[in-house]
């Protein structure tokens, strides 16, 4: 999910492992609205607009929402597989 806010790949280099139960809200860039990663909390939560990420009251922007777990987002070169699809056919189904 950071890797679509970011607009960039983001490489876990944490060398952590297991499962974390976390719950992240931050401010996206204007114009989308915002989002929560993490466990879904209990039905009704939520709802109505959410804060701009200028709104001094409102969540945290993701850089800063992502140190408050301890972790830091740094920019760093790294090999990206990428998957190049010359050419699509449909292909018949049978019922």
């Amino acid at each position: 999910m950071l890797t679509n806010q970011l607009g960039r790949p983001v490489f876990d280099k944490t060398g952590l492992t297991g499962k974390y139960d976390y719950e992240l809200e931050f401010a996206p860039e204007p114009g989308q609205g915002m989002i929560r990663m993490g466990p879904p909390g209990p039905p009704g939560e939520g709802g109505g607009p959410a804060p701009g990420a200028s709104d001094p009251n409102g969540p945290p922007g993701i850089v800063s929402a992502v140190s408050q777990l301890g972790l830091k987002l740094e920019p760093s070169k790294n090999q990206v597989e990428i998957i190049i699809v010359e050419k699509g056919e449909k292909v018949p189904v049978e019922n």
